[in-house]
């Protein structure tokens, strides 16, 4: 990856826009060559890592399943992240009308 894409995913909007896209299209996370690392703010890298571990599991990417996934996961801080996924949902269904 190049040092340009990486230096505009250190923003919050940036990494925000890309997880509400992956929670809208989560097949698209094979499309994309981005690592948890690649996130500056803690629960984006966290979610991130959620949503990576989800697919990779065979399990929908929606609202209850992520908030399952890290409510069973102890090292997420997970009130945080759960704010965090609650943003991300409404952000997509902002961007969807």
């Amino acid at each position: 990856m190049n040092n340009e894409l990486l230096n505009s995913l250190n923003n919050k909007e940036s990494e925000e826009s890309i997880l509400a896209s992956l929670i809208s299209e989560p097949g698209r996370i094979e499309d994309l060559f981005i690592k948890p690392e690649f996130m500056t703010v803690q629960a984006n890298r966290e979610t991130l890592r959620a949503i990576i571990e989800l697919t990779e599991n065979g399990h929908k990417i929606d609202l209850v399943t992520i908030m399952n996934f890290v409510s069973e996961n102890k090292g997420y801080d997970v009130q945080a992240l759960k704010e965090k996924i609650v943003e991300l949902f409404n952000l997509n269904e902002l961007e969807q009308q």
